[in-house]
């Protein structure tokens, strides 16, 4: 058996129909499917421009990038990454952009960098690094371009962007006293890995479709859907499409489904090989940034190979079913499964603690999210101000009795780092009995 692993090198694997040959056909193939990470650390500046509509002439507000040495590092490192061959500021910006971002770079055919979107928890505008399966073939292929050394980039810890450690050694701060953390303010939103399967030998996925729908199964997932299409020609039946789709959509998700089926309804001639299965396992958020931990980490240990099969069997393990046993954890698991993923031991993606919402990320999110609502309020209530003053007592009296341990040790963190006195235990009982006395 030979698996290889698309990203894991600078060597182009054969990826499209025209490049796969008899001779040069893998038994199984590893490939990055989907890539997208929303961060925050792009800086933005509004210009005015003016314009002549109609014989009249009027100034108009642009969000830009912003012309510092912090951006100059973030996206010209990007671009290098991607093999690209220009500077940020000699990328055309396209205007249509998609899912509230204000413009795009288009790098290549299917690569997409979005700018300018909406506001994350810090009240920055979110830049968005965005590749379909197409563009992942294409950073690949087209460009020469590993998937690892952007991965790690944007992972790393970012020394270099020109910032000085503060006091205290926990965080990095620009001239103005801005707090910036050593990693870029991001995270992946979405990572999808597949495993291409060209032989079938190990495994026919048509089999499983009886396991699934029986729920002879464990996995992480609490739901299945099962698409299998067909049409008739000239009296024969045939195949039009087949998927076995676990979770949901917007969650990590498990599809199993016939590839090649999907290329021909597609009007794509696939001459390498008769089967073409892919098992590609969709990760959002948590487990999506965990995912990239751990493929950094496989990567330098040379053994992407091992990984793909032991994230997939932490995915969902197909069980040969003892109905004399009604308990399916003593199951043993089905040996074609086994044999398809190289008898390789489950990898648990430690997904990484939430982040702690501190009493200073919440200061610059109100500053940036509810000014807007507290002005409507006092407008609301301007022709009676005790009014408005009761409506905001009665608002912290509510918050005071949702006040969890959590959020007590945030506040008295705080209340402790600028010198005034801590809320007691006894004090904060009271106030999530009775509420807080204003």
């Amino acid at each position: 058996m030979v698996l290889t692993a698309g990203g894991g090198s600078n060597t182009p694997l054969p990826t499209t129909f025209k490049e796969f040959t008899i001779e040069n056909i893998l038994d199984k193939r590893w490939v990055i499917d989907w890539i997208s990470y929303t961060f925050s650390d792009v800086e933005y500046v509004e210009n005015k421009y003016g314009i002549e509509e109609n014989g009249l002439s009027s100034m108009i507000e642009v969000l830009e990038i912003a012309e510092t040495d912090k951006n100059d590092y973030i996206l010209n490192s990007i671009l290098s990454i991607m093999n690209v061959g220009k500077k940020w500021k000699a990328i055309n910006i396209i205007d249509k952009a998609v899912n509230g971002y204000k413009f795009s770079w288009n790098i290549g055919e299917f690569i997409r960098i979005n700018f300018a979107g909406p506001k994350m928890a810090n009240g920055k505008p979110s830049t968005q690094i965005l590749f379909s399966g197409q563009a992942c073939r294409e950073f690949e292929s087209d460009f020469n371009a590993s998937f690892y050394e952007l991965f790690k980039f944007l992972k790393k810890e970012h020394k270099k962007l020109g910032f000085l450690f503060d006091k205290k050694g926990n965080h990095l701060i620009d001239c103005n006293g801005e707090l910036m953390s050593y990693r870029f303010n991001g995270s992946f939103k979405r990572v999808d890995g597949a495993i291409d399967d060209f032989t079938g030998k190990e495994l026919n996925i048509y089999d499983l479709e009886s396991y699934a729908t029986n729920y002879h199964w464990t996995g992480p997932y609490r739901s299945i859907n099962l698409i299998h299409s067909t049409k008739i020609e000239h009296g024969i039946i045939q195949s039009k499409g087949y998927s076995l789709t676990f979770g949901s959509p917007g969650s990590s998700q498990l599809q199993i489904y016939d590839k090649k089926l999907e290329q021909i309804q597609k009007g794509e001639s696939f001459i390498g090989s008769n089967t073409w299965y892919r098992y590609e396992m969709r990760f959002v958020d948590r487990k999506a940034d965990a995912f990239i931990d751990e493929y950094i980490k496989a990567y330098e240990q040379n053994t992407l190979g091992e990984l793909a099969f032991s994230v997939l069997k932490s995915q969902i393990r197909f069980l040969n079913p003892n109905f004399n046993d009604s308990r399916k954890c003593r199951w043993k698991t089905l040996p074609e499964w086994d044999n398809f993923l190289n008898h390789v031991q489950a990898i648990n993606l430690k997904l990484a603690d939430k982040p702690v919402r501190t009493i200073d990320t919440k200061l610059i999110w109100f500053d940036h999210s509810m000014v807007t609502t507290m002005t409507q309020l006092f407008l609301i209530y301007r022709n009676s101000p005790n009014q408005f003053t009761e409506e905001m007592e009665r608002y912290i009296k509510k918050g005071s009795l949702k006040l969890t341990p959590e959020h007590l040790s945030a506040l008295n963190k705080y209340l402790k780092d600028n010198g005034q006195p801590i809320i007691t235990d006894e004090e904060y009982k009271k106030m999530t009995v009775k509420g807080i006395e204003i």
